[in-house]
């Protein structure tokens, strides 16, 4: 067995990957199983577990039911299984301090600290570190009470001609808690949501108002082990809920991968240039940072401006992403635990390699994102028929069971209730798998974008 590998922060021994590694995947949502997807074929892979897991993921890995509050049923869950590696999916869960409670237990955990995971918990704690990294952001104020937020949106507005502003929670919001105001009724309204109706609790206590910038966004990707970053290939999310980027913003409607308006050398220099300043300042600073960083980058005709950083894997990019990682992504989180990443060998393009393209699509219940906070339950059926179509895997959101004969019908919690992931050599064939299958895909008042990839692939043909 090879020597203890001296790591920022919390160190184990590292591991001989001849041996066939336990690993635990904490969540039960899509994002969730796209990564229990790709686990289940890693070389590496002795056993999978998942904590609570969900109907779809229980097809690859013993699940154990507990409830996602319950951090102590968690940590009992680990003990009794004795995991070489744990893995946590959800940025609430992160913020909450769960990947600090597993790595005092002595568990091997891919996920940031309590303290590293404010990069998302609080966006005002990201934008004070993207100023002092040097990183560009757009024009931003923070607010905590409305008269000083007010202010904000005029100061920020630019003129009469100004594109508008966003306001943000400063905390988490169930990723709904953006809002792009084009016009000053707009962001009154955003404002009263999150300061006066306080949808959000506590998270809505400050408000960061930002300008508006135009450009396409892309989700620049990369795992971190304290010191070494390794991008990933960049996908493209949709973050508003109906086509033509119209409607509210959501937790995001589908995903494509790899982006087609960046190059795998563009993606690694963006990674490099607007991540690594933050993970440097932050090792700096005593709170290095661990796990998945995803940055939301806008690249505007004065050239990239980072909206927010995430602690995690994105979700839905996930879904696309997983089918297009050209290597083994269990062996990059055990690498980022155990050995480090100094050592991975990148590809031309000095990012890891895509292989085809993937599109995902989100079906969601008929009132998402209102339901996001309080999920209801709802039949979904037509999975067989979805799962037929070639190079489809369906990834399932959160659902309490098995509805109907076999598999092709589920009860799922409401919110983004199954993304459809395609894969395809090419974007176009795997836009028309994705939609297909997604045809297929069969709830009351379902809600669903139908131009996911589609400019894309305009642009490219």
């Amino acid at each position: 067995m090879p020597e203890t590998m001296q790591y920022p922060g919390q160190s184990f021994p590292s591991i001989d990957t001849r041996v066939a590694l336990r690993v635990l995947v904490i969540g039960g949502g899509g994002r969730d199983h796209a990564l229990c997807h790709a686990f289940a074929s890693s070389p590496l892979l002795g056993e999978l577990h998942a904590a609570p897991g969900n109907v779809g993921i229980a097809d690859i890995a013993a699940c154990h039911p507990v409830d996602l509050e319950d951090h102590d049923g968690m940590l009992a869950i680990a003990q009794r299984i004795r995991p070489d590696l744990v893995i946590v999916g959800a940025e609430d869960l992160l913020v909450a301090g769960l990947a600090s409670r597993f790595e005092d237990a002595g568990f091997a955990c891919v996920g940031p600290s309590r303290a590293a995971a404010q990069l998302e918990g609080s966006k005002l704690f990201s934008k004070v570190l993207m100023e002092r990294a040097g990183v560009p952001t757009p024009p931003w104020r923070a607010c905590s009470d409305r008269p000083t937020a007010d202010a904000a949106v005029e100061a920020l507005w630019g003129g009469d001609d100004g594109r508008g502003v966003a306001v943000k929670a400063d905390g988490l919001a169930a990723g709904c808690g953006a809002f792009v105001c084009t016009t000053r009724d707009a962001a009154r309204v955003a404002l009263d949501i999150l300061m006066v109706e306080r949808r959000f609790g506590a998270s809505g206590d400050a408000v960061i108002v930002e300008s508006l910038v135009d450009g396409e966004e892309a989700s620049v990707m990369a795992i971190v082990d304290g010191v070494t970053l390794v991008p990933l290939p960049v996908a493209r999310d949709y973050k508003r809920l109906a086509d033509h980027d119209s409607g509210p913003n959501t937790g995001g409607m589908g995903s494509h991968a790899p982006s087609t308006e960046i190059t795998a050398r563009e993606a690694a220099e963006l990674a490099r240039t607007y991540i690594q300043p933050v993970i440097d300042l932050m090792a700096a600073d005593g709170v290095p940072f661990r796990g998945v960083v995803y940055a939301g980058v806008m690249l505007t005709s004065e050239g990239p401006r980072v909206l927010e950083y995430n602690c995690r894997f994105g979700n839905p990019e996930t879904q696309s992403l997983v089918r297009v990682i050209d290597g083994d992504l269990l062996d990059l989180l055990h690498r980022t635990t155990y050995e480090g990443l100094a050592a991975v060998e990148l590809g031309d393009g000095a990012a890891i390699a895509a292989r085809g393209s993937a599109v995902a699509v989100c079906v969601a219940a008929s009132n998402y994102p209102d339901m996001q906070l309080e999920p209801a339950p709802v039949l979904v059926s037509g999975l067989d028929e979805a799962r037929a179509v070639e190079g489809v895997e369906l990834f399932i959101g959160l659902a309490d069971g098995v509805a109907g004969a076999g598999t092709d019908a589920i009860s799922a919690l409401g919110g983004r209730v199954v993304t459809v992931s395609a894969w395809g050599a090419d974007l176009a064939v795997a836009r028309e798998r994705a939609y297909e299958a997604a045809s297929h895909v069969r709830l009351e008042g379902r809600q669903l974008r139908s131009d996911i990839g589609r400019v894309a692939v305009t642009a490219g043909s």
